[in-house]
Parts: structure tokens; sequence; C-alpha cells
């Protein structure tokens, strides 16, 4: 069957009104639209980025301004970042004809795919399309590093999932405390790492000593480790880190450290790209991201559904190109420490493990699915083009 080529600008000119756009795993939706505006010279005049709240300048308007200027401007592209805000606020929109020849242009990316198929019913004959020149090659993975827990730990563990079940806690939604219990042992004997040697603190926590190894055996890479602070976290983490000789050394960042404090702690880890390690309960995103990471990794499994989308949206933020100053193709990965038994029990670390894999695998597969059955846009001298049949 025969292809005709033509400009994405003349694409944006037939009756269709609303075009999706799925957005590149290596690329954040701000900069991606940046880069449509450059080589589609139609999308250079009367385009107006729809935000949450409208910003301090000429080119967005929020959603609350979106019915009435669709019904008062004529031939305006209307851009939107959000769809889970489009889909709560009004999707009659984008869906009902209108004489003013407005057009809807809505950028998905990963974690918005599986929303969008699920509610895709309440968008009418979009046109999708996808874009080819800002496709860069990176191979992204979660790896599972498994901690056996024995005698006493395990003891105590069940004792406690055991009562957590019968109060009938909302394990699906927090999970947090049972998930402590899992990282380190202690008893009315031993309440602090402290005074103790290395060899017996890391026979308390098999998982960190699981972290430490990979730290010190992939010294010469980027470490994010995501952990809660305190007690059963960060704290007894550091106190057997800091144990060790010659152990890179490691930047702390938390929550509870005022902004400056974070941004000065993220300058530092940023400022280069020399092998490092950063740990942190803080959620990275957006323009407070750790660059040019190789391993993230995180210490429950995920955690319960909040946190696991959570930590699969900052997963998915490390890929974008704004966060990598290196060369393509480029490997990352996700680490998920968790902490098992060698019997048939299924830890609430091995629950939310499973979870997340579940996810992350639905994640990529309607990202591959949607990337191939989309038009594909390509950047030819100073335009995006692509090829339709005829």
């Amino acid at each position: 069957m025969n292809e005709e080529e033509i400009k994405l600008s003349d694409l944006f000119s037939i009756k269709n009104n609303v075009f999706v756009i799925f957005v590149p795993l290596v690329s954040d939706k701000r900069n991606y639209f940046e880069q449509l505006i450059k080589f589609t010279p139609v999308l250079k005049y009367n385009t107006k980025i729809v935000t949450l709240e409208k910003e301090d300048n000429e080119y967005t308007i929020g959603y609350d301004e979106l019915k009435a200027r669709n019904e008062t401007m004529n031939n305006a592209f209307f851009v939107i970042f959000d769809y889970n805000v489009l889909i709560h606020y009004d999707t009659n929109i984008v869906n009902n004809k209108n004489n003013n020849n407005n057009k809807f242009i809505i950028l998905l990316s990963i974690s918005d795919i599986d929303r969008y198929q699920r509610d895709n019913i309440y968008i009418r004959k979009p046109i999708t399309l996808f874009g080819k020149n800002f496709d860069l090659p990176i191979d992204i993975d979660i790896i599972t590093r498994k901690s056996y827990i024995l005698a006493e730990q395990l003891k105590y563990y069940n004792k406690a999932y055991l009562k957590y079940r019968q109060l009938g806690t909302g394990l699906l939604n927090n999970n947090d405390e049972l998930s402590n219990l899992l990282n380190i042992y202690f008893d009315e004997k031993i309440t602090s790492l402290d005074n103790i040697s290395l060899e017996k603190a890391i026979q308390r926590s098999p998982k960190f000593k699981t972290i430490i190894l990979d730290i010190l055996l992939k010294n010469k890479k980027r470490h994010l480790i995501n952990m809660e602070d305190g007690k059963y976290g960060i704290d007894s983490f550091l106190t057997i880190y800091n144990k060790i000789k010659d152990a890179p050394v490691i930047i702390v960042l938390k929550k509870s450290d005022d902004y400056n404090k974070k941004l000065r702690k993220l300058e530092t880890f940023n400022e280069t790209n020399a092998p490092g390690v950063i740990i942190s309960d803080f959620n990275f995103s957006d323009n407070m991201m750790p660059k040019n990471l190789d391993y993230f990794h995180i210490t429950d499994g995920g955690g319960a559904i909040n946190k696991r989308d959570d930590i699969l949206h900052t997963f998915y933020e490390q890929c974008h190109a704004k966060n990598y100053s290196g060369s393509y193709p480029r490997k990352l990965e996700l680490i998920s420490h968790i902490s098992v038994t060698t019997g048939n029990e299924i830890t609430i670390n091995l629950e939310n493990n499973n979870n997340l894999i579940t996810e992350f695998t639905r994640d990529i597969k309607q990202y591959n699915i949607s990337k191939k059955l989309s038009q594909k846009i390509y950047l030819k001298g100073d335009e995006l083009y692509l090829s339709i049949k005829k």
C-alpha cells in the first residue's frame, strides 16, 4: 500500500479535533512540546497550554478557563499535559464539535497510558502519534534482590503480621511498619547497632548487607537508595555503613531537611558525573532529581499502592534526557531489595514486590503497544512530517 508524506502542520489542519501524542521514555512533556513547537510552524501561533492553575504568562490557561476559551477562540490549539485532570474535569469539552475549528493535543507519558487505555472511551476518535526522532535507546528493568530472614527475626515478624491481620489493619494502603520489621531485627537486649560489631550488625539486617554489597561491588556507578527514615531505616543503615572502611561517600537527604538544605545536597550530587551514593526518604520528581543514575534501590518492594505509584513515577522521570548527560544506549535499573523466608510464607515485601513488577510490566507493555500502533512523527529538514497510508 502506498504512503503519502505530509507535514505535521498539515495534519493538524484536518477536521479531526483531538490528537493524542505518546511521549518517548526519555522526554518530559514540557521539553517534548517545546520541540514540537520548534518544528511545527502552525503551533507557533494561537496555542495555549492548559494547566491546573493558570501560570503567570500569556501562553497558559487554567482548566476552569478552557470551556469559555474554546467557545470564544478560533483556530486555536489547546495543549493538555495532565490527562487525569481532564478526565475528572470535563471530557465533553474536547469531544463536542465546535464551529471554531479548535484542536486539542493531549500528551501522554508512560505513567498516563494505563489510565488512558481504561478511559479512552471518553475521547472520541483521536489521532494517535509518536515522536520517532525524539526516541533514544534506553533499557530499563526491575531486578529483585532477596534476603532471607531467619530465627528470631522471622518469629518476630510473623507475630506482628498475625496481629495486623487480626486487627484488620489496611495492609493494602499502609504496611510501612511491617516492612520496617523486615529491614532489621531489634530485641530487648539489642535496641541499637551503635555498640556492636559490623559482623553482628549485618546479621541483624540481611537486607542492608545486600544493599551495601551492591554498592561496594558497583562502586564506579551512581546510586540512589530510597529508604524510610529512622531506627528501622536510614539511621541504622548508616550505622552499619559507617563501620565499613573506605566505603564510598554517601549523601544523606531527608524529608525533614529544609528546602535549601535539600537543594544544596542535591546540587553536590549532581555537580559531577562521578560515582556516588545518595540515600533519602524523599520522593524526587520534576526539577528535584538526582542526575545520571545507574541504579535506583528500594527497600520495601515498592510499598503499598500510593507509594508504589510514586516509586515508578520517580523511576520513569529518571529516564528523561534532562536528567542524564551520558551517551546512548543507556541502561537504568530499579533494584528492589526484599526480605523473604526459606519456607512458603509470603512476606509483605514479597507481596509489594509482586504488585510492583506487575504494574511495571503492564506499563512497559502498554507503552510499546501504543508506540507501535501510533503514526510516527519524524524530522525532515526543519519540519516534522509523518507518512500516512493512501
